[in-house]
């Protein structure tokens, strides 16, 4: 089950059946998590205490501890006298997050290709392969696949400290991701997008497997620039009152 879909589950059902002991707290936090991801509950909206006790069927505390886990990874503001609200993403907030990933991606595949077990390449190769049969219409499907895509590579690091700060960076990743999935093109525009990324993803994954830990830093700095040309192109041609400042490389 992906993010997408145990959220929707969750608000369905209200109290999903317990999978390994998962407490209302770190049930309510995922699915929140996940809503707020998606895009369901966009930035900048208000994150009423009483509304999502409604929502999910949970008394308070859970979602307090929520909302409180949530703003710790930046995904939620929490204002003075005036609750919560989901965290609003700018062009700054962009660029950023783009440094950032310039500087962890490289190093994250890196450190994958000296230490990767066979488990690892399992987990890496299964992602690699989900986004490259993912279609034009399948959002929640690849956005899930991207983000077990950056945790695999994280955890293949062997470096707890690496993968857990890797693993903060992909929430806003894939909220990213939305804005570059908004961007107007053609099929065929997004067919040669898709063509790129897919030798970029087997070229990480055959650097991983052979070992190649400069050819896997290459890569991943090639990848980076993909992302980063896309998103540039996304922002400017639909700008909004939020995003106030311009990417730059």
């Amino acid at each position: 089950m992906d993010m997408v879909s145990a959220a929707k589950s969750l608000n369905k059902k209200g109290q999903m059946q317990r999978k390994g002991g998962a407490t209302g707290s770190v049930r309510t936090y995922e699915a929140l998590k996940a809503l707020i991801i998606s895009g369901e509950f966009g930035p900048g909206s208000d994150l009423d205490e009483n509304e999502l006790v409604q929502r999910f069927k949970v008394s308070r505390t859970p979602v307090r501890e929520a909302l409180l886990r949530l703003s710790m990874e930046g995904l939620v503001s929490m204002l003075p006298n005036r609750g919560a609200k989901v965290s609003n993403l700018n062009f700054t907030d962009i660029t950023n997050h783009l440094e950032i990933m310039d500087i962890l991606t490289p190093s994250v595949c890196y450190l994958a290709a000296l230490r990767r077990t066979p488990d690892d390449l399992a987990a890496i190769k299964e992602q690699v392969d989900r986004l490259n049969a993912t279609g034009r219409d399948e959002l929640h499907e690849r956005l899930d696949a991207i983000f077990h895509l950056y945790t695999a590579l994280g955890k293949a690091t062997h470096n707890e400290s690496l993968a857990h700060l890797y693993r903060l960076t992909i929430y806003a990743k894939l909220r990213i991701g939305r804005v570059s999935a908004a961007r107007s093109e053609s099929k065929e525009e997004w067919t040669a997008h898709m063509a790129e990324l897919r030798e970029v993803y087997l070229n990480i994954y055959d650097s991983i497997d052979a070992g190649d830990a400069s050819n896997a830093q290459s890569a991943a700095r090639q990848w980076m620039n993909i992302i980063r040309e896309r998103l540039s192109s996304a922002v400017s041609s639909s700008p909004t009152r939020d995003m106030e400042v311009q990417l730059h490389g």
